[in-house]
């Protein structure tokens, strides 16, 4: 099995950006923990997919570092 990092992160991150989304209202760290749970069981359930969350999350990444760059070009300019 793969290494994919702490699932409590990964379900945090998640869960607040379905906050932005506007999906839940807000969250507690008891949501993080279910949430790490249902992360935890479908990994269990598909593990031939674990490559898809990997995806995922370094789709999210790249996106976040774009942003990231974007906000640091208009600060600074280039």
């Amino acid at each position: 099995m793969r290494k994919i990092g702490n699932l409590f992160e990964l379900a945090e991150k998640r869960l607040i950006k379905e906050k932005s989304e506007g999906i839940i209202p807000c969250y507690t760290l008891s949501d993080v923990i279910e949430y790490s749970i249902e992360i935890r069981r479908w990994l269990d359930r598909n593990p031939r997919r674990i490559n898809q969350v990997m995806k995922l999350t370094k789709e999210e990444i790249k996106r976040n570092n774009r942003a990231c760059r974007r906000r640091y070009y208009l600060k600074y300019g280039k």
